[in-house]
């Protein structure tokens, strides 16, 4: 055979030659109808084994595994291409057998014989493209296929996964849509991307409708605090993996996940707040009219010792990343529910209201020791809001420490940071005023321009207030280095008693 070769090389005749040779040994499969789709392994498997034949009988210079793959290719190419024509509705099962069948036969083609021996050809969708027009079938299968695992997951009760502090759901679900992307990494045309849109909107649904309980445990709060962290984690290293050009992708998902966070932190705040249900019960009860001041009152060791509690738990479960965030809102929920309270207080005397004063400041201390005990991330943020939710909570007491003289509404105005004409009512009712001289006060507090109220008069009245205010030096809690293990002594005494 070797002088013929070189004839042929002398020739140029090599390609032609070839070419009807290869033809030859692909006869057996040049009726389409002789192989099915369900057998598409099969031709792939004949491939494999007339190769080294044609390897070993041609020269290695002319390639002829190299040829015989590209006229394979373009083979099975044309006879796929009457095959689905010829069909109207392609078996799902078949298809998708069939898409990963032929990828995996084209990726191993690269492998074999590389990609830089042919400029303008590559194997890598040789095959596959003919499958472009059918793709739609297959995502829409992927997708039921999702919707109905997560309507599964979500359906199932709440759980921690094995080893980990999230949803044993989530964690499934991530594995579902793993085998997905597994599938489809190597599919034809922009079914991948199509395939993202998919994975992005079943992982927000999942988010969006996963039932965070009103009622339950911190544990499971946490859980769904850290589920919303981990999805926000692996859609990050998703879209990494996919390395799809458009960055809208999973833009739906990661706000879901985002929410789902934001949610499950609120509902952590909650649950805290409704364990302090009785200390404002029992703040509000106080008899601050005939009240002497003393040492803090007995609701303020108990409002410490909860909130010790529900921190502990929660930094035993929650993303380290979202401790803080659940510190500040809880700071801003307590100093609000404080001010709810004193609101809700029927009447507070001058004496009342720096017994008061002293409590909020006790509070304040004890979310400061809060912070440093437990070594909270970036714990001057933390004391910066402290000191700036319970600067508007002392304020309120300070009001009720003023004597009731004509400035009592430019006091008003300066000391409390949105006011407003039925707040203002309230309080001056908390302070036992008279309702006729209540309104001369609401007349004076309606002539003042709130929003354009010149700096230096808050200055010049904040002057005025400090000459008016008592010294309260005295009156200050010691640092309470045990405030979260204190148990109160038999022989104590309440500092005032409930009515």
């Amino acid at each position: 055979f070797e002088p013929a070769a070189r004839m042929l090389d002398c020739m140029g005749a090599v390609d032609i030659y070839l070419r009807v040779a290869l033809q030859r040994l692909l006869q057996p499969y040049q009726d389409f109808t002789s192989t099915p789709l369900a057998q598409l392994g099969e031709r792939f498997e004949w491939f494999y084994k007339t190769l080294p034949v044609a390897r070993r009988t041609y020269p290695p210079h002319w390639e002829a595994g190299w040829k015989l793959a590209q006229e394979f290719c373009s083979a099975t190419f044309h006879h796929l291409k009457l095959q689905t024509v010829a069909t109207a509705d392609l078996p799902m099962a078949e298809l998708i057998k069939a898409v990963h069948r032929t990828c995996e036969f084209e990726q191993a083609l690269c492998d074999k014989f590389g990609t830089n021996e042919s400029e303008d050809y590559t194997f890598l969708g040789a095959i596959s493209c003919v499958f472009d027009t059918h793709m739609c079938l297959y995502v829409e299968h992927e997708e039921a296929t999702l919707n109905e695992a997560i309507t599964q997951l979500l359906s199932e009760p709440i759980e921690a996964g094995p080893g980990v502090q999230i949803l044993s759901t989530a964690a499934d679900l991530f594995m579902i849509i793993n085998q997905s992307v597994k599938r489809c990494m190597q599919t034809p045309g922009d079914t991948l991307s199509k395939m993202a849109s998919v994975w992005d909107a079943c992982i927000a649904r999942y988010c969006t409708h996963l039932p965070v309980p009103v009622t339950t445990t911190v544990h499971n709060l946490c859980l769904f605090c850290n589920t919303g962290e981990y999805w926000k984690a692996q859609l990050a290293l998703l879209k990494q993996e996919l390395a799809l050009d458009d960055s809208h992708h999973f833009v739906n998902s990661e706000a879901a996940a985002m929410q789902l966070l934001n949610k499950a932190i609120g509902s952590l705040v909650g649950h805290t707040e409704s364990r302090l249900h009785s200390v404002w019960v029992d703040m509000r009860a106080a008899n601050w009219v005939d009240t002497t001041v003393g040492d803090q009152s007995d609701y303020t060791d108990h409002l410490a010792e909860i909130l010790s509690q529900e921190t502990l738990q929660v930094l035993e479960v929650l993303h380290s990343n979202y401790v803080r965030l659940f510190c500040d809102k809880l700071v801003v929920a307590v100093a609000g529910q404080c001010v709810h309270s004193i609101y809700h207080c029927k009447r507070i005397s001058h004496s009342g209201a720096q017994q008061l004063l002293l409590d909020i400041q006790c509070i304040h201390t004890t979310l400061d020791e809060l912070g440093k005990h437990y070594a909270l991330p970036s714990l001057r943020g933390y004391l910066r809001t402290v000191e700036r939710e319970f600067r508007g909570v002392a304020n309120v007491a300070k009001f009720l420490m003023l004597p009731n003289d004509g400035d009592l509404p430019q006091e008003y105005v300066h000391l409390i940071s949105q006011p407003s004409i039925p707040d203002f009512l309230k309080l001056l009712e908390i302070k036992n005023i008279r309702k006729l001289d209540a309104l001369g006060y609401v007349d004076a507090l309606r002539e003042l321009h709130i929003p354009d109220s010149d700096t230096r008069d808050k200055e010049k009245a904040k002057d005025r207030l400090d000459s008016k205010l008592p010294d309260l030096s005295s009156l200050k809690p010691p640092l309470l280095s045990n405030v979260f293990k204190r148990s109160p002594k038999p022989d104590d005494k309440p500092a005032h008693t409930n009515p």
